[in-house]
């Protein structure tokens, strides 16, 4: 898998500080922090001034409207079983409702 995040205005959205020694912006999957292994992406407001809870890594976004991207890849177009796997496992809900996130709010 491999995706962007960005603003409203297609611009990447960048990481709160520095993960692994670096800023990252707008790269997920392959190309992200995570290197395709997945990971918990917190994804924050201009305004946000709460606590970051552990287990994230932390974006800001400078709009409060976000554009998600994800990209499965595959090797046999007759075999789409494991990028749609993939897929179906990414969730999306707000901080704090991880535990009634369900099947049926999967984005794909």
């Amino acid at each position: 898998m491999q995706g962007i995040l960005d603003d409203f205005f297609q611009r990447p959205i960048c990481s709160i500080g520095k993960i692994d020694g670096r800023q990252w912006c707008g790269d997920v999957g392959l190309s992200g922090p995570d290197k395709g292994k997945g990971v918990k992406y917190l994804i924050v407001p201009p305004d946000y001034s709460g606590k970051i809870p552990p287990g994230y890594l932390a974006y800001r976004s400078r709009t409060y409207n976000v554009f998600v991207f994800w990209r499965g890849f595959f090797k046999d177009p007759k075999q789409l079983q494991a990028p749609v796997q993939v897929m179906e496992r990414t969730r999306i809900y707000p901080l704090g409702k991880e535990a009634s996130s369900s099947q049926a709010d999967a984005i794909s």
